[in-house]
Formats: C-alpha cells, structure tokens, sequence
C-alpha cells in the first residue's frame, strides 16, 4: 500500500491533504507536533483536528514530533525513516 506522510497535518493544509491522500487510498501518516498552541496558547491548539483526523480517516497514524528532529536521526519520527525519492536508488540521500 502507498503512503503519504504529511508534516503539519493537524494544521488548516495538512489536514486537508491527510483527507486528500486517505480519499485516493493511500494510507496517511501524519507528523505534528501542535506548535501553534505554543505560539498562540491553549485556545487555538489543533489537538482537536488531530483527533477528527483519526476517527474519520482509516488507515490515518499520527507520529507527535518535530520534524526537524528527523534531520538530527532518522528513527526520530516513531519508527518512520524519511528519505529523499530519486532516480537512482543506489544514490539516494537518507534525510
């Protein structure tokens, strides 16, 4: 099965292309960390988009971290090993 892996996918665009990817079948794994209750409090935390994402998406799975700590280990991401796509896998970049 294909996967999409969305950064930000409990903000206003992440969770649209989660609903996107999930609607053509791909199987969604969302990395947010809900940095914007950190900038702006409590009230405008997206936990409650996070928590719609997972009841209304099958096959939806949510990673809580920063993705700028996948760039410090590629394991950072619960498991998920991003990597670069590129036409020659024997010189593909691992992130």
């Amino acid at each position: 099965m294909s996967v999409a892996v969305i950064t930000g996918s409990a903000g206003l665009i992440g969770a649209e292309a989660a609903r996107q990817f999930a609607g053509k079948g791909l199987a969604v794994v969302g990395i947010d960390n809900d940095m914007r209750r950190r900038f702006f409090g409590d009230d405008e935390s997206t936990l409650w988009a996070r928590g719609h994402l997972k009841k209304t998406l099958r096959g939806y799975r949510h990673v809580d971290a920063d993705i700028r700590d996948a760039l410090k280990s590629t394991t950072s991401a619960g498991g998920v090993t991003p990597t670069v796509p590129c036409s020659k896998p024997s010189r593909c970049a691992r992130i």
